[in-house]
């Protein structure tokens, strides 16, 4: 097997044999084509860059154990392909086949990564995390079949939350590790739905807006259909949520509300107290995932 270049992880500010014998942090994000990381609470950040100039990265997602992070690279306005690499950003492997697939997901156990494509309206793929591609999944559905545009596993793996190709519902369904059984399509009286993230076995959290709504964070009991928001009125928030291994925290990707053109960085929110913490301050700080190992297993 060829392997891709070989990243290093250098701190955001300085280089250094040091620094690249370091961990990412917990919360692994992209801008402007790199793989940036940040502590929770916004101190440390380290940046995982490519040797190889002409790649970009994006869609970041974390295994279960924080040992290998998924994401996509490619060149600018060119065919992107799936990657795996360590939480040091080296022993990169790419995904066999996996050219034209996104947004690259982790089953529970970190046995399997599984991705969609737009070339794909009644399956996902499946790899192994050695790279191998595994049979793709099917999924079961009443209805026309159409392309999604994330996967997303509850923690037990037997559900999953898959948002569809023109953001407006999210089909749930049910997993058997062999295929996806659609079983429900929410939320109801939404204009835009986008970044369905489980915290529990029956809740989420999405980015969403009813007609004339700004976009807000909401929680939905996906056995009931009740939508409830998130409310954080001093933030415009866009489409990508992360949630802490804890579930008491959730990082969105968002900027002030009061502002027109907004930078868009990344903001903790605390569910019990409602604080609101940005904690990182580019331009374009996006699809944020949040490792769900602790530090002594992950180092």
């Amino acid at each position: 097997m060829i392997l891709a270049p070989v990243l290093a992880v250098v701190l955001a500010k300085g280089g250094g044999a040091a620094a690249r014998a370091q961990p990412l942090e917990d919360i692994v994000y992209a801008s402007d084509g790199n793989l940036e990381s940040v502590s929770p609470d916004g101190k440390k950040h380290r940046r995982c860059r490519p040797l190889a100039k002409s790649q970009e990265y994006s869609s970041p997602a974390w295994d279960s154990t924080k040992t290998w992070l998924a994401f996509e690279a490619g060149p600018h306005d060119g065919k992107s392909r799936l990657y795996v690499a360590s939480s040091r950003c080296a022993d990169v492997k790419p995904l066999a086949d996996s050219e034209g697939f996104i947004r690259p997901t982790w089953s529970p156990d970190g046995a399997r990564i599984y991705a969609v494509s737009y070339g794909l309206k009644d399956a996902i793929g499946a790899w192994q995390p050695t790279g191998e591609r595994l049979p793709d999944v099917p999924i079961e559905s009443e209805g026309p079949r159409h392309p999604f545009q994330t996967i997303e596993l509850s923690p037990s793996g037997h559900r999953a939350a898959l948002l569809n190709e023109r953001f407006e519902t999210i089909t749930i369904a049910t997993f058997d590790g062999e295929r996806l059984k659609a079983t429900t399509t929410l939320p109801r009286g939404f204009a835009y739905v986008s970044a369905p993230r489980w915290l529990t076995e029956n809740q989420l959290l999405f980015v969403g807006k009813r007609k004339e709504e700004i976009d807000q964070l909401w929680r939905l009991n996906v056995d009931s259909g009740k939508p409830t928001v998130v409310a954080m009125p001093s933030l415009a928030l866009r489409d990508w949520v992360a949630v802490s291994p804890d579930r008491k925290d959730a990082i969105v990707c968002a900027g002030p509300s009061k502002e027109e053109a907004p930078a868009w960085s990344l903001w903790r929110y605390t569910f019990k107290t409602h604080e609101v913490a940005r904690i990182t301050k580019g331009q374009e700080d996006v699809e944020p995932t949040w490792s769900t190992a602790t530090d002594a297993a992950a180092r």
